[in-house]
């Protein structure tokens, strides 16, 4: 299981979607991080063992988001298994 912060930028459906795919996720509202900077959130990734997962698909719904997200997923948790520390996704 993969543990995920989803940004505020991104939409809470990202992480209800990865929560039914077995994966502990939860929105930056959650944490209290609504309102928080990038660095903050990262900062608090950092500090909570987590890794970044950089999603830079511009403006798009949220099925384009989670439709895009279900094909690179597999991807993604290859490349945090082998320890990469930021992962970006395009």
């Amino acid at each position: 299981m993969t543990r995920f912060i989803v940004d505020t930028n991104l939409p809470p459906a990202l992480a209800k979607w990865l929560v039914f795919r077995n994966h502990e996720a939860v929105y930056t509202s959650e944490l209290g991080l609504e309102a928080a900077s990038e660095r903050a959130i990262w900062r608090h990734a950092v500090a909570s063992g987590a890794r970044v997962v950089w999603v830079r698909i511009g403006n798009a719904t949220s099925r384009v988001l989670i439709a895009r997200m279900a094909n690179i997923l597999p991807v993604v948790l290859d490349k945090l298994g082998q320890g990469e520390g930021v992962v970006e996704i395009r």
